[in-house]
């Protein structure tokens, strides 16, 4: 079921299709409303999704390639330049972490994933998203280009299991495991690219109705699309 949100966006457009991708995913299964003290974004890039997480009073970034110049509010959250594998805050500390479109894009994931984990406080939640082994775009014959374009030159994704396979810490529950096919998204690919390039605006106008689409018919292609896992830390002196 898609979770209603009554977060109004004011941002303007992000300055990517692929974190507008994200940040429209997370408005509509609720995540944008979330609330907490301590918020920590790892491959936050340029601030997108942690600014409009507005219901935290801390927050911190951590990217390999932070540009000079946040857009919005991310100059006043913590900025980190890192791969996120030595987080610079104490055990137990954050209310959320994200990890978005991230784990593909590192040599060794296991080790990033622990440490977001590590810094999850009891009764905290991670937001995990990474592509699909088999993630395809229309035209398929295109998608080896999009792998470099993206830089999906370590691995294209993961499959359920494989992913479930780097969860190993016994205080971890696994809160839900969507497998979001994007089947319009990936099919208007180009089309999308081009229109955010030449109009942002509308790129984003037409982006929030293709998400929409795509959660009612995520079943659609579910093992070419991206997949959103929500975890848990357990209270381990319960």
């Amino acid at each position: 079921m898609v979770k209603q949100t009554s977060h109004q966006e004011k941002q303007k457009p992000p300055t990517r299709l692929g974190s507008a991708h994200r940040l429209e995913i997370m408005r509509l299964l609720g995540v944008l409303n979330w609330q907490g003290r301590v918020l920590v974004d790892i491959g936050g890039y340029d601030g997108t999704i942690s600014d409009a997480m507005t219901g935290y009073a801390h927050r911190l970034i951590v990217d390999p390639f932070l540009p000079a110049r946040l857009q919005g509010s991310s100059a006043k959250a913590g900025l980190v330049r890192g791969v996120g594998q030595a987080l610079p805050i104490r055990p137990g500390s954050a209310d959320t972490v994200l990890l978005l479109d991230v784990l593909e894009h590192v040599e060794e994931p296991q080790p990033v994933l622990a440490e977001a984990l590590r810094v999850l406080k009891a009764g905290g939640r991670c937001i995990v998203t990474v592509p699909s082994t088999h993630i395809q775009v229309f035209p398929p014959w295109l998608q080896g280009w999009v792998n470099k374009r993206w830089d999906h030159t370590i691995r294209s994704g993961y499959t359920v299991k494989e992913l479930m396979g780097l969860i190993t810490a016994p205080e971890i529950e696994v809160r839900e495991v969507l497998q979001l096919g994007s089947p319009l998204f990936r099919f208007l690919y180009f089309p999308l690219s081009l229109c955010w390039r030449i109009a942002p605006g509308l790129g984003w106008k037409l982006l929030r109705v293709v998400e929409r689409s795509d959660l009612r018919r995520r079943a659609v292609g579910a093992d070419r699309g991206y997949l959103y896992c929500e975890l848990k830390k357990e209270d381990s002196s319960s």
